[in-house]
């Protein structure tokens, strides 16, 4: 069941990266929303393959490598909403 679910997450963040790919606006510059959904099929596969893999002590598949995507995909979504709100230097 696990790799069903995996399988079709590939699938549908792989139809928004090409989704996100064809209708970035030429002047809008970062595409950050197709980076985010690019990352996620990274994290899918990697999920999928079962690499990467840790065990938890209840024996439970920790997959960590989504937790690493997580923050890189947050940090660009972060990125995007100060773009979008104007919000320049830190």
């Amino acid at each position: 069941m696990t790799n069903i679910l995996f399988i079709l997450g590939f699938i549908i963040f792989s139809i928004s990266s090409v989704y996100f790919y064809f209708t970035q606006k030429k002047e809008s510059g970062f595409n950050t929303a197709f980076l985010v959904s690019f990352v996620t099929i990274a994290s899918y596969t990697l999920m999928w393959q079962g690499n990467f893999v840790a065990e938890s002590a209840a024996g439970q598949p920790i997959f960590w490598t989504r937790w690493l995507f997580y923050a890189i995909s947050c940090s660009l979504l972060m990125l995007e909403i100060a773009k979008v709100k104007g919000i320049t230097g830190a």
